[in-house]
């Protein structure tokens, strides 16, 4: 690109140093001989910039990085006072002193910004010297590596069609589901969505799902392709089944994408069950009192509306009081909705009358029973624009995470960050729409769940039930808005009889509303039939 350098590469270099100073825990000089020299060469993960994004990591030759890992694991103690046979070498990432303290450029980065104003003996002095000078040879490699970044990837993502939309409409089953994600203001979209999945032990049932990544999207997609296999063995949606396909996702995915610095994602999923007979179930609205627990349960709404009215106190009487316990039957031909949440994504019912039912609650650093854990699991809750753990991460259970998870003395249930989820139940009628979506529709000052809910009915209303161009409606309206995240949004009407012909459309649609490709399924190949079938969209 002519002209003057764009600030985005400015941008760029201090989420990058944001990310690396201050996702780990502070360290100490004393602690900083546990990293592998090998770690010297790839101080840049490849999660700090995409594998396609052009941007040249310049590394040790294989002779240096071999005789420097020699000497790193040599036992004895390293002279600082004896001259480095590499002091003269400009290698771009570390002063040669700094190497035979045998720590990694990002600890020394951290020291360097932890012990600025620290005094001691002369010794002790050179020692903090050489972690600052190590940490600016470490700045000026990562100024280096975004003057290096292609032309050709800054005009992709300052010129991107932001507004350019995923969209894909599932008809199968009883329901008719459309999902949608964009990018927004992001550079990449980390969101990914399970449109529909049968589960297997149960083939009344379709499982949805929406995944809002952060830190990359491995983690989002990871759960879109495999949440379903977890979930859809289970006999029975209880609280104890769900957490541990929850945990075994989790762990499955830190194992696999890990086990250091896996992305994370939250996960909003529904498990849909119709009702071929009438069932007799003790509700309060739309939700279901689980037998299990009669005496010690407490309904959601409350909980959402307790929290409200702590925090947000003008939004009091925005929502209606929460109704008593009463005896209700669900009607054939009815749906029960089965809502599993792991962070901050969220799930709406919306009634044919205009009422709604909230399916989620929000898991946030600052609620006492997770700011507990959090800090008996040695962590912190830090608060800057919002509350967040370690003062890095503004929810307090995901998916991967695994940095916030490596406390070898903990269960997972107990780390800083869980994947342990809200299980609730509710039941559906046909009439009503069900919403998913995460939270960069929610972002905006004012796009609270009652807002979103009329600008969905009234989107319903305008395009006569246009479920595709209700969905791009909200999206382009959080946009507008000014939601600074990835926006998606998945839109789920229920029907009284069965689909016939199971059909699945695909489209990327510009943001001036231009279909730019369209697939349909099935094709005419044998084996490209919908019924049943995992459809995802990422």
């Amino acid at each position: 690109m002519a002209g003057p350098r764009s600030p985005l590469r400015f941008v760029l270099l201090l989420s990058l140093l944001a990310r690396k100073v201050f996702v780990d825990p502070p360290s100490v000089l004393p602690a900083l001989a546990g990293e592998s020299a090998a770690e010297l060469s790839t101080s840049i993960d490849d999660d700090d910039f995409d594998s396609s994004s052009g941007v040249a990591v310049p590394s040790l030759t294989t002779e240096q990085e071999v005789h420097r890992t020699q000497e790193a694991l040599d036992p004895e103690v390293v002279d600082l006072g004896k001259p480095s046979p590499y002091a003269e070498e400009e290698s771009g990432i570390l002063a040669a002193s700094a190497s035979r303290l045998n720590f990694s450029p990002m600890m020394a980065l951290k020291s360097f910004f932890h012990m600025g104003g620290e005094t001691g003996a002369p010794g002790h002095r050179s020692r903090i010297d050489v972690v600052k000078n190590a940490a600016m040879d470490h700045v000026h490699r990562l100024l280096q590596m975004l003057r290096e970044s292609s032309e050709d990837e800054e005009e992709r993502l300052l010129f991107a069609d932001r507004r350019e939309k995923k969209v894909i409409t599932v008809n199968e089953w009883y329901t008719t589901t459309v999902a949608a994600t964009m990018l927004g203001r992001r550079p990449t979209d980390e969101d990914a969505i399970l449109v529909s999945a049968p589960a297997t032990s149960r083939p009344n049932v379709r499982i949805k799902a929406v995944f809002d990544g952060h830190a990359g999207e491995a983690t989002s997609q990871y759960c879109a392709k495999h949440a379903a296999k977890h979930l859809g063995k289970l006999s029975e949606f209880t609280f104890a089944e769900v957490k541990k396909a929850c945990l075994s996702l989790d762990a499955e995915i830190i194992r696999k994408l890990g086990p250091k610095h896996v992305a994370g994602s939250t996960g909003i999923i529904v498990a849909i069950e119709r009702l071929s007979a009438p069932v007799v179930e003790n509700v309060v609205g739309r939700e279901i009192v689980p037998r299990a627990h009669e005496e010690t349960f407490v309904p959601l709404e409350k909980l959402i509306q307790e929290e409200e009215e702590a925090e947000h106190p003008e939004l009091v009487g925005r929502y209606p009081r929460v109704p008593d316990v009463q005896q209700k039957t669900i009607p054939a031909g009815s749906f029960l909705v089965t809502a599993i949440n792991i962070g901050d994504s969220r799930a709406t019912l919306i009634h044919s009358d205009g009422g709604l039912t909230r399916l989620s609650k929000d898991h946030k650093p600052n609620q006492p029973t997770e700011a507990s854990r959090i800090e008996k699991a040695g962590g912190s809750v830090e608060t800057f624009d919002v509350p967040r753990v370690d003062g890095v991460l503004a929810l307090s259970r995901a998916f991967g995470d695994s940095d916030f998870k490596m406390n070898p003395n903990l269960p997972p249930e107990e780390q800083k960050v869980i994947a342990v989820p809200d299980v609730r139940q509710f039941y559906a009628l046909s009439s009503d729409l069900l919403l998913l979506a995460c939270d960069g529709v929610y972002e905006p000052s004012g796009m609270d769940w009652a807002y979103v809910r009329d600008l969905t009915v009234a989107e319903m209303q305008r395009s006569k039930g246009d479920l595709e161009e209700v969905a791009a409606r909200v999206m382009d309206y959080a946009y507008d808005m000014n939601s600074q995240d990835n926006i998606s949004v998945m839109l789920v009407a229920f029907h009284n009889q069965e689909v016939e012909h199971p059909t699945a459309v695909y489209k990327v649609v510009s943001g001036q509303g231009v279909v730019l490709s369209e697939t349909r399924r099935p094709s005419d190949a044998e084996d490209d039939s919908v019924e049943g079938d995992t459809v995802s969209l990422f």
